[in-house]
């Protein structure tokens, strides 16, 4: 097949879960800006994740939705292990 195929792992998949974590992301960006305002660390770590997570879901690559969602995770762990 030339070109750019149908994944359907990452439509399927992918692409939905990746899509509840950037809505996660987004609600925990919103709530450690508001109980957090004076500490920059943590918003930059979520907004690097938001980025990643939107740049996966504009280029829809497999590999680029598995590791912005395991950052998000690894971030979301973090934070409450730190």
């Amino acid at each position: 097949m030339a070109g750019k195929g149908f994944d359907r792992i990452a439509e399927h998949y992918l692409v939905p879960t990746a899509l509840v974590v950037l809505n996660m992301a987004a609600v925990h960006a919103l709530f450690a800006h508001a109980y957090q305002p004076h500490e920059p660390a943590p918003l930059a770590l979520l907004a690097v994740a938001i980025a990643l997570l939107a740049a996966a879901l504009a280029t829809k690559r497999r590999y680029l939705l598995v590791l912005s969602v395991a950052y998000y995770l690894a971030v979301l762990a973090a934070a409450f292990l730190g």
